[in-house]
């Protein structure tokens, strides 16, 4: 911003030199030249800088919200799979491992550029929890498939909603 106020100053002090030599025209009508030019070239500069400081910030937030939407996407599948009894003990790990990698990156890098308080990594330990505390995920063998009961399915709606919620509060938060 400095640089460009200081180009603006050459500008004007250039214009000046070229009206005074060419025109011979008093200083106050120089002034008001240069008066009017300001007026018309400080709002064009203005909006410029403003409109690429937003749309900056817009791609940026824009971003994080499709990578977030990816991930829960991906975590819906791992859900559904999880669901039918697609998966063993180890692959349940191996993809919570996985998540919880994402969604630390996605909170610590929300936290930091945005300063938001959602936390998405702690519901997806409170569903890693809930399932792997879980009689049929610990009465099963290692590479067995795992079947949840009824119960343990609908606690797991319920958390898996609580996950979906903070979504959207993270969704409204990045798009204030």
């Amino acid at each position: 911003m400095k640089i460009i106020f200081l180009l603006l100053l050459l500008l004007f002090y250039l214009i000046y030199i070229i009206i005074r030599s060419y025109f011979n025209i008093e200083l106050s009508d120089t002034l008001s030249i240069i008066s009017i030019t300001v007026d018309i070239a400080m709002p064009l500069v203005i909006a410029y800088y403003l409109q690429n400081k937003f749309l900056i910030h817009r791609s940026l937030k824009s971003y994080h919200i499709s990578l977030c939407d990816q991930i829960l996407n991906d975590y819906k599948i791992f859900i559904d799979q999880i669901i039918k009894g697609d998966f063993n003990r180890r692959e349940i790990n191996n993809k919570f491992k996985s998540f919880s990698i994402s969604f630390t990156f996605i909170d610590s890098s929300n936290q930091k550029r945005f300063k938001t308080n959602v936390n998405l990594q702690s519901h997806n330990r409170s569903i890693q929890t809930l399932i792997t505390n879980s009689q049929e995920f610990n009465t099963t063998v290692t590479n067995g498939k795992v079947k949840l009961s009824n119960s343990s399915l609908s606690q797991l709606y319920i958390e898996y909603a609580k996950l979906l919620d903070a979504n959207g509060d993270l969704i409204f938060v990045l798009n204030k």
